[in-house]
């Protein structure tokens, strides 16, 4: 069947019928798994055969070694065929940290359902300097997850560049509804709030730090080979950097740091839609809710300040579809793909339709504390940009077997 659809796509492409735009038609089918054949044992090894099947990864090879790029991992229907540099070694996730909170909720909820219209209220959460009002404690865990809290507070490692777009919401907010606070659930913005009080929201409810938390649920059961319970840190009030930036909440920003192969296990268990050899680790109707995806203008004033140059936004995943706004707006996929994203180049990629998994990752300086975020802010680390990324993605699948229906015509010369 996969096999006929690709056919008709192909003469349907040949024909021009999509040569002036994407079709939205595309999306009618998701949220969608992909195809895994087999899973990795303990340990990751090439699989050669599959490898075969592709074309040459030589243009990949090539930019890779280009680019500030420290790993980078490929994987087809959960076989790895295609692997650079120290998979092995752990690194700071930066904000794809956010994505492996998600699966963490996921897999927590196999047996412990969670209330995603709980309020904060209700959850006994609040903040200081200043207290949440009566109206932001209304915003429930589902509004925190689609980053739609609409509350503007302080927040824990959160630069520059977010404060002031931050600053700027709250202004608006104040104009258009008399308050510092936007309803919660009416409009998106990129929170660190938001993804900060989630992790403390995670450990209220399953009564452990994450750290130990994501080693019994996920580490263990997909074997990972690198993860440790102490590689999750967390910063907050006590931090010098913190406090000069003038980050001040109740709730500490976390971060976890992983190796590449690590991560591309995860990515696996989300093509999979959860599910792990013969477990359900994570409810396939989650996967679903986190990558169905919601424009980030829905319910947003044009007048907004908002960043307004990305794509859809789901449960802590973004999501690209065709026919619509994209973060990787030159890589037109003729399917929607989703992905979990870290500053300076770190990346899970999951594209359902071409059953594969793409994991990058740079060498990001240092930890939370206060000299490794000056050493970032003053000296520098390894940067990849999502166009460099984007222009790697696109070589990688340009050598998938199903390349000449992975790509609109105007990508895929």
């Amino acid at each position: 069947m996969n096999r006929l659809k690709s056919v008709v796509l192909s003469m349907l492409l040949s024909m021009g019928v999509y040569a002036q735009q994407d079709s939205p038609g595309s999306n009618d089918q998701w949220p969608a798994c992909g195809i895994v054949e087999s899973f990795p044992g303990s340990e990751w090894a090439l699989d050669s055969q599959a490898a075969e099947s592709w074309r040459s990864m030589e243009q990949t090879t090539a930019l890779f070694k280009q680019l500030k790029s420290k790993a980078l991992m490929v994987v087809h229907k959960g076989r790895l065929v295609f692997s650079e540099g120290p998979v092995e070694k752990r690194y700071m996730l930066a904000s794809l940290r956010k994505s492996v909170l998600n699966a963490m909720y996921g897999a927590y909820a196999v047996n412990h359902p969670i209330n995603m219209d709980a309020s904060l209220a209700e959850l006994g959460i609040n903040d200081s300097q200043p207290a949440l009002n009566e109206l932001e404690q209304q915003a429930t865990i589902r509004d925190l997850m689609l980053a739609r809290s609409g509350i503007f507070h302080s927040a824990h490692y959160e630069p520059g560049m977010w404060q002031k777009s931050k600053r700027r919401s709250a202004e608006w907010a104040q104009h258009t509804f008399g308050r510092s606070s936007a309803p919660h659930g009416r409009m998106w913005m990129y929170n660190n709030w938001d993804f900060n009080v989630l992790g403390s929201i995670y450990e209220l409810l399953s009564g452990e730090r994450m750290g130990p938390s994501f080693a019994r649920l996920l580490s263990e059961p997909l074997e990972m080979q690198d993860y440790r319970a102490e590689d999750v840190s967390y910063v907050g009030n006590e931090s010098y950097a913190e406090r000069r930036q003038g980050n001040l909440s109740d709730h500490p920003a976390y971060m976890f740091h992983m190796s590449t192969r690590d991560l591309a296990r995860l990515g696996v268990l989300f093509l999979n839609c959860g599910q792990w050899k013969q477990q359900q680790l994570i409810k396939r109707e989650w996967v679903h809710e986190s990558i169905r995806g919601i424009p980030i203008l829905q319910g947003a004033p044009e007048e907004s300040p908002i960043h307004k140059w990305y794509g859809d936004y789901g449960w802590l995943w973004w999501v690209d579809k065709p026919g619509q706004r994209r973060t990787f707006w030159k890589l037109k996929t003729t399917q929607p793909v989703y992905f979990g994203q870290g500053a300076r180049g770190h990346y899970i990629w999951v594209a359902p339709y071409l059953d594969l998994v793409v994991v990058h990752q740079v060498a990001t300086a240092g930890g939370l504390g206060t000299w490794s975020q000056l050493r970032r802010r003053f000296l520098g680390s390894p940067k990849v940009s999502d166009q460099q990324f984007q222009e790697l993605l696109r070589l990688i699948i340009m050598a998938h077997p199903d390349s000449e229906t992975a790509l609109f015509p105007e990508d895929n010369s």
